[in-house]
């Protein structure tokens, strides 16, 4: 159907069932490269726990200050956190879980803690996460 929408310039975006997706066990480690810059890796995993293949989610994460104010944000797409010999361009099958591990130079030192949260494509040009967050 997708395809035949298509021919007229028109895209179909499937609804994705968002609460099908978990992040299970994430760690942040952070270490100096450098005397001026310090390397923070995030490592977690998601989990399909749906019933159907969905696409691989993006991650949204979120660097908190002490006061749990946001000081820096960032969205992962998955082949920027799958690993390189992972194909992050078919779906995710149910029952799945798969490693995600973010790599970012840490130049905030404001950052006490941080947020992940999974998003995928809502429409064209938006991405929907659990949190219910939007961005176009």
């Amino acid at each position: 159907v997708q395809s035949a929408y298509g021919i007229f310039s028109v895209w179909l975006t499937p609804e994705w069932d968002l609460s099908q997706y978990e992040i299970l066990d994430w760690v942040a480690t952070a270490e100096s490269v450098a005397a001026s810059e310090d390397t923070l890796s995030i490592a977690a995993r998601i989990h399909n726990n749906g019933p159907d293949a969905q696409p691989y989610p993006s991650i949204y994460l979120q660097l908190k200050d002490r006061w749990d104010q946001t000081v820096g944000s960032r969205i992962f797409a998955p082949d920027e956190y799958l690993p390189s010999d992972h194909g992050a361009d078919g779906l995710m099958a149910a029952g799945t879980t798969v490693p995600v591990k973010l790599d970012l130079v840490d130049r905030n030192e404001d950052a006490y803690s941080f947020e992940l949260d999974v998003c995928i494509e809502a429409a064209a040009g938006s991405i929907a996460c659990v949190s219910d967050t939007v961005f176009e």
